[in-house]
């Protein structure tokens, strides 16, 4: 358990409120989330405050505060939901991949495509993304969900390519890095096109994994 010095040095440490579970709790929550996404897109995170989410979702600021203790708990869980939402669809994305007839390091590589549109499509990715730079905390939040990527990133190579002598857990941790870091940019960069990094990205990931 968390002692009180610990939980006032890190935000996300401080316990939580009540879990939405009436369908106006719920509206309520997604009111908070997406006042939260519209102040991090106009003015960062730094000047997000408890106080301008319940001003911008039209919501008692106590009301915002019993379900989150802090700011940092609010984007905490816009993360954990679009990263879950990833989660099932990449699971099913492998699942496919596993049962087509051509070669699976082609077809991982052209699902990147499909990662990519599925990013574009989940508003709120590209701000929490320079949100987790922004503060410490939240970063090391980051650093856990790219962990996760990387074991299942291993468990798919371990289904897909069983015999590889070097192994697949550094190879997992290659590609989890390389993805994540050319779709951030990708995403965040506004002076990059996006559709030819895709294509780049596309192109290195099917050379390496049929590099041997």
């Amino acid at each position: 358990m968390a002692s009180n010095q610990q939980r006032q040095t890190n935000p996300m440490l401080v316990p939580g409120r009540r879990l939405p579970k009436q369908r106006r709790s719920k509206e309520t929550v997604r009111l908070i989330m997406e006042a939260t996404i519209d102040l991090i897109e106009a003015e960062g995170f730094a000047s997000l405050t408890m106080q301008k989410i319940s001003e911008t979702a039209g919501i008692n600021v106590a009301a915002v505060y019993s379900y989150f203790p802090n700011k940092h708990q609010v984007v905490s869980e816009l993360n954990n939901q679009l990263v879950q939402e990833r989660h099932v669809i990449r699971e099913k994305d492998f699942d496919r991949i596993v049962q087509q007839d051509v070669h699976w390091a082609d077809a991982y590589a052209e699902s990147l495509r499909g990662l990519a549109r599925m990013l574009d499509d989940q508003r709120g990715y590209a701000v929490l993304t320079r949100a987790m730079y922004a503060s410490p905390p939240l970063w090391e939040l980051h650093r856990k969900n790219q962990e996760l990527v990387e074991q299942r990133m291993m468990h798919f190579l371990d289904k897909v390519d069983p015999d590889y002598a070097k192994g697949n857990k550094v190879r997992a941790k290659v590609l989890a890095s390389v993805i994540a870091s050319v779709l951030e940019l990708s995403q965040t960069e506004k002076d990059v096109d996006a559709g030819k990094m895709l294509d780049e990205l596309v192109k290195l990931v099917r050379n390496y994994l049929k590099s041997r």
